[in-house]
C-alpha cells in the first residue's frame, strides 16, 4: 500500500512539474511570418521587473518568411532582416538565469534607408512562443535582463 502511494505521489509530481514549464520551442516552419506589434518591454535588475519604453511600441513589425523585416510607425520606416535558429549552448533565459540547453535565438536588425548603422540590432538569447499569437524574446546585457513581448496583429 505504501509503495503504491509513493508511486502515485511520484507520478503526480512528475506530471505537475512537466505541465508547469512554459517553454515552447518551435521546431519547424516560420512562426514569425506576419504582422506583429511590440506590446511591452520589461527590464529585470535581479530584484524586480520594471516596464520600460523602447520607442518601438507604437509601430508595426512585418516579419517576412524570406528573413526580411520592416517596421512602420508615424516617424517613418525601417528595413532589415531577422533570423530564428535553434542553438544548444549556455545562455541567459528570460529570468536572467545562466543555463545550458536547447533554445531558440532570434537575431533582428533594422536600418533607416541609406544608413549603414542599425537603428535596432537585437540578439535575443531566449524566445518563448505562446501558441503562435504571441511570443516573448529576452536578452541580458549590462547586468539587466530585457524581455520583449510581441503580439500578432
Amino acid at each position: 500500500m505504501k509503495r503504491n502511494l509513493l508511486l502515485l505521489l511520484l507520478a503526480a509530481s512528475v506530471i505537475m512539474l512537466a505541465s508547469s514549464c512554459r517553454k515552447f520551442v518551435v521546431t519547424s516552419g516560420t512562426p514569425l511570418s506576419g504582422t506583429w506589434y511590440l506590446e511591452s518591454v520589461s527590464r529585470y535588475d535581479g530584484y524586480r521587473w520594471q516596464t520600460i519604453s523602447t520607442g518601438y511600441e507604437s509601430g508595426t513589425f512585418y516579419f517576412k518568411s524570406n528573413g526580411n523585416i520592416s517596421y512602420h510607425d508615424a516617424l517613418g520606416d525601417l528595413y532589415g532582416s531577422w533570423n530564428l535558429y535553434p542553438v544548444t549552448s549556455a545562455y541567459y533565459d528570460g529570468y536572467g538565469h545562466y543555463t545550458e540547453g536547447y533554445h531558440q535565438v532570434l537575431a533582428l536588425s533594422l536600418y533607416e534607408a541609406g544608413n549603414q548603422h542599425p537603428a535596432a540590432d537585437w540578439l535575443f538569447e531566449d524566445c518563448d512562443f505562446n501558441g503562435g499569437n504571441s511570443f516573448a524574446a529576452a536578452y541580458t546585457s549590462g547586468g539587466f535582463t530585457y524581455e520583449f513581448h510581441f503580439v500578432r496583429e
